[in-house]
């Protein structure tokens, strides 16, 4: 009825709007899923989430955040998540990277920074006190403020140092299972009497995050050790007590730096390259 070819071209035109229909319906499933799916995100060093596509977008994801959803095999950058690698714009710039095993690989010099100044500052401003308390009266006016601010700036330095060592070592354990948030373990303890109780939570908790941490992951490290992160809790505790509380709060000027060396035995051996 009608010629051959007009018939084989209207078959060929009602296939390809057949393929063009379901490339479409592909599309709008594929589209459907990224918008339910729930994703998880690496934000100042801790994993936050759940959030949506669209959340994760309006949260500031960079091309070098990590990123974790369900279905993903391990930690990815949001540059390699094709969903949302469309969307980013600029240029990756963190040292942190993850390893075959999709486990976030911190730079050895991201614990030992902070250590080796809050270590050196410790002792230099323990040396400082110690000098200027000697002089006592001797000084005069002038030298005895400069004796001052200068302990308090150096004093300052150590123990911001030291603290930041002690929240990376807790960092570098996030992997989903960990209990214990860096930032909670350490700024607890600036909350007034309630900081009596969280040292034990935090010196013995860090302590057990980092062996679990090597358990779940099968990693030959050294243990941190639990006798002076409970010494150290307790003493602690002693300074408040009058009459003892001095005496305490001098040997905690040791216990301190020995509990956070302890630490860092064992987190160096998560870091990149000592795996």
């Amino acid at each position: 009825m009608f010629p051959r070819r007009i018939v084989e071209t209207h078959a060929d035109t009602g296939e390809a709007r057949l393929r063009l229909l379901h490339f479409r319906n592909e599309s709008i499933q594929e589209e459907t899923k990224f918008m339910e799916r729930e994703y998880y995100a690496m934000f100042d060093d801790e994993r936050r989430g759940p959030f949506t596509l669209e959340q994760l977008l309006a949260a500031g994801v960079r091309s070098d955040t990590l990123v974790w959803y369900e279905g993903s095999r391990r930690w990815l950058p949001a540059s390699e998540v094709p969903e949302l690698a469309e969307n980013l714009h600029d240029a990756p710039v963190s040292t942190v990277r993850v390893d075959e095993d999709g486990i976030l690989a911190y730079p050895e010099s991201f614990l030992q920074t902070p250590y080796k100044f809050g270590v050196y500052g410790w002792f230099i401003a323990i040396g400082w006190t110690v000098y200027f308390a000697y002089q006592g009266t001797t000084l005069d006016r002038a030298s005895g403020s400069i004796g001052m601010v200068g302990g308090a700036i150096l004093w300052f330095i150590a123990v911001g140092c030291l603290l930041m060592f002690w929240y990376r070592t807790l960092v570098i354990v996030q992997d989903g299972f960990a209990w214990l948030a860096p930032g909670a373990a350490v700024g607890y303890l600036f909350i007034p009497f309630f900081n009596l109780y969280w040292i034990f939570r935090a010196t013995v908790g860090s302590v057990r995050e980092l062996n679990r941490y090597a358990e779940r992951r099968g990693l030959a490290a050294p243990r941190p050790s639990m006798f002076f992160a409970v010494a150290f809790a307790t003493y602690f505790l002693l300074s408040v007590v009058p009459i003892v509380g001095a005496a305490c709060a001098l040997v905690n000027l040791v216990l301190f730096p020995l509990f956070l060396t302890s630490l860092k035995a064992t987190a160096v051996c998560f870091c990149a390259g000592r795996r």
